[in-house]
């Protein structure tokens, strides 16, 4: 026990004692900090995002729902509840799956 906290101990001191060599945070402006962040991760541009007034435009927002529907024939909610394939499948969830009897005979 007395090693662990020596070990905690000295782990403190090592991690704030570098923070007093460390210049000040710098003050950046959002555009600035933008910029830098860009710079560094090497990106030169940024795509244009899609353009909601203009429906000509090549990167034209899409408002048409049949364009949009990736799935137009879902199942109905209800029909597996109504032929017994959800139940049937939540007491299969309930069953043992190692084989065996729980306590009770369930």
């Amino acid at each position: 026990m007395r090693t662990v906290l020596l070990a905690c101990g000295v782990l403190a001191v090592a991690v704030t004692a570098p923070a007093a060599d460390l210049p000040p945070p710098l003050e950046l402006t959002a555009e600035q900090d933008h910029k830098m962040m860009m710079e560094q991760l090497g990106i030169t541009s940024i795509r244009q995002g899609a353009n909601g007034r203009d429906p000509d435009a090549p990167n034209a927002a899409n408002y048409d729902e049949s364009k949009g529907n990736p799935y137009p024939d879902l199942p109905d909610a209800g029909h597996s509840w109504g032929n017994g394939d959800i139940p049937d499948l939540l007491a299969k969830g309930d069953a043992p799956q190692d084989g065996r009897r729980r306590f009770g005979g369930v």
